[in-house]
C-alpha cells in the first residue's frame, strides 16, 4: 500500500533566503571574498565515451583533457534521467524531477515547467550575493512564466524551446541558425564573466551540441575522424577553451569551480564508451556521463573517481563549495560530494539512486549494484511513441563495479541483494507522488526467513 506523498514547501532553502529580488541591485551581500565562482557547462546527449580523456581515439578534445588533468574525473556519474528536461530539472533542484511534476521531456504543445514552488541552485546563490546568469538551453517551459529569469537567473540568453532565441524575456530571433549557436553562447559566457569579475558569479552554460539536428559552422566542420558528430564534439571543446581562457585573463581562473558533465547519453550516434543502451533507457549507456570538476584552489590536479555520483548532488555540492548551508528545507535528494571532489576522502556513504521513466520507476542504484524492475522502449520517455514497459516478474542485478556494460545478471547468485535493494525502493517510493508506477517484486518466501531445504 502507498502512502500519501508528502507537501513540501521550501520556506527557506537556505539562511538568510530573501524574496527573488527584481533586479541584480536588490540582491544581498552575503557572499564572503573567497566564494568562488562556478560556472556549469551542461552539454546535451552527449556520449560517455565521446571525449579523449573518457577513451575516444577519433574525437580530440584536448581543452577537456588539460581540464580533467587540472581537476578529476568521475567516472561513474550519472544522471537522474535518459532525457533532457528531467534530467536538467534534477540537476537545477537537487531533487527528483517527477517530486514537482516533470516526468518526459517538454515540447510546444506543453503548457507546464518548472513550478515557482521551487528553488533552483541559482535562487539559493543569487540570495548569498552571486551574480546569476544562464546561456543557452533551457527547456524547463517555454512559457515566460518558466522562464530562467523567474527561476532566479538575472539574465538569459538563450533558448527556452528550440528554434526561438531570447535575450531575458525578449524574442531577438524565431528561427535561429543552429550552426551559429555554440559561438554566440561562447561569446555570451565569456562577456558574462568580464562583466562579473568582480564575483562571485555563477553561470550555467546549456550547450544544444550535439543534439541532433548536429550542425556546426564551417570553422568546426571536417575536423575530426568522427564525422559532423565528432565535429560538434570538438566544438564543444573548443568552446570549452575560450570560458577557461576568459577566466584566466579575468585573473579568476584559481578560484572559480568549473564543471563539465552532459544532460543524458548520446541518441543516434556518439559511443557509451561500450555501455549498454543509449538515450532513454535507463542503463547505463542512457544515464552515465563524461563528469570533469576543475578548481585550483581546492581541487587536487590530475585525479580520477569511480565512487558512485548523480546529477542530484550537484545543487548540495556547490552550496557547500560556496559556504552555503541548507537550512529550514525538505532534505534533498543529493548529497554534498565535495569532500570527494577535493581529495577530503576517496569514499561516499552508499546512497540509492532511482531512475524513472516517465512515471514508471524501473531501476535503482545502491553502492556497486544497480537493480533493474522493468523495461521499456527508449523512444516512450521521450514522447515519441507508445509506453510499452514491461514489468520483470524477477528483476534484473548487476554488479556495476566488476560489469559497468551490464552484461551479467547475477538476481539468482545474490536474492539477499534483490531483497535489500526492493526494501530500499519502497522506503523512497514512499515520499514520492502516488502516480508513480512500481509494482516491485515480491521475493519468495524462503527470502524472507523461512527454512531452506
Amino acid at each position: 500500500m502507498r502512502l500519501p506523498a508528502r507537501r513540501w514547501t521550501w520556506v527557506a532553502v537556505v539562511a538568510g533566503l530573501a524574496p527573488r529580488p527584481a533586479a541584480s541591485a536588490d540582491r544581498p551581500s552575503a557572499a564572503s571574498a573567497a566564494a568562488p565562482n562556478v560556472v556549469l557547462i551542461v552539454a546535451d546527449d552527449l556520449g560517455y565515451g565521446d571525449l579523449s580523456c573518457f577513451g575516444s581515439r577519433a574525437i580530440r578534445t584536448p581543452a577537456l583533457d588539460a581540464m580533467a588533468a587540472d581537476g578529476i574525473r568521475l567516472t561513474a556519474f550519472t544522471t537522474t534521467s535518459a532525457v533532457c528536461s528531467p534530467s536538467r530539472a534534477a540537476m537545477l533542484t537537487g531533487r527528483y524531477a517527477a517530486r514537482f511534476g516533470i516526468w518526459r521531456v517538454l515540447f510546444s504543445q506543453d503548457s507546464t515547467g518548472l513550478p515557482a514552488s521551487e528553488v533552483t541552485l541559482a535562487e539559493a546563490l543569487r540570495a548569498h550575493g552571486y551574480a546569476t546568469g544562464l546561456v543557452g538551453k533551457w527547456h524547463l517551459g517555454h512559457r515566460p512564466e518558466f522562464f530562467p529569469t523567474r527561476h532566479g537567473f538575472d539574465y538569459f540568453f538563450g533558448l527556452p524551446l528550440p528554434p526561438k532565441l531570447y535575450r531575458n524575456e525578449e524574442l531577438i530571433d524565431e528561427n535561429v541558425d543552429a550552426s551559429t549557436l555554440v559561438e554566440r553562447f561562447t561569446e555570451e559566457s565569456i562577456r558574462f564573466i568580464h562583466e562579473h569579475k568582480k564575483g562571485p558569479f555563477f553561470l550555467w552554460l546549456g550547450q544544444t551540441l550535439v543534439h541532433a539536428p548536429v550542425v556546426v559552422s564551417p570553422r568546426f566542420q571536417g575536423k575530426s575522424a568522427a564525422g559532423v558528430y565528432g565535429d560538434a564534439v570538438q566544438a564543444l571543446d573548443w568552446s570549452t577553451a575560450q570560458v577557461l581562457d576568459a577566466l584566466r585573463r579575468e585573473g579568476i581562473d584559481r578560484n572559480t569551480l568549473v564543471i563539465f558533465l552532459s544532460d543524458n547519453g548520446p541518441a543516434d550516434l556518439g559511443s557509451t564508451g561500450g555501455l549498454r543502451s543509449r538515450k532513454g533507457s535507463l542503463y547505463e549507456g542512457g544515464l552515465r556521463v563524461p563528469f570533469i570538476a576543475r578548481w585550483p584552489a581546492r581541487i587536487p590536479r590530475g585525479r580520477a573517481s569511480d565512487e558512485p555520483v548523480n546529477a542530484l548532488d550537484l545543487f548540495p555540492s556547490v552550496l557547500a563549495a560556496a559556504g552555503i548551508a541548507p537550512k529550514g528545507a525538505p532534505p534533498l535528494d543529493g548529497d554534498d560530494v565535495l569532500p570527494l571532489l577535493t581529495g577530503a576522502t576517496d569514499h561516499r556513504p552508499p546512497r540509492m539512486f532511482l531512475y524513472l521513466d516517465g512515471i514508471d520507476l524501473e531501476a535503482a542504484r545502491f553502492g556497486r549494484w544497480k537493480i533493474h524492475t522493468g523495461h521499456h522502449e527508449p523512444q516512450a520517455a521521450m514522447g515519441t511513441g507508445p509506453h510499452p514497459v514491461q514489468w520483470l516478474a524477477r528483476p534484473e542485478l548487476f554488479d556495476l563495479t566488476m560489469d559497468p556494460g551490464e552484461s551479467y545478471d547475477l538476481a539468482a547468485e545474490h536474492e539477499d541483494v534483490l531483497v535489500d535493494l526492493v526494501a530500499r525502493m519502497r522506503e523512497l517510493l514512499k515520499t514520492l507522488p502516488d502516480t508513480i508506477q512500481a509494482p516491485l517484486w515480491a521475493p519468495p518466501a524462503r527470502s524472507l526467513g523461512a527454512p531452506r531445504h
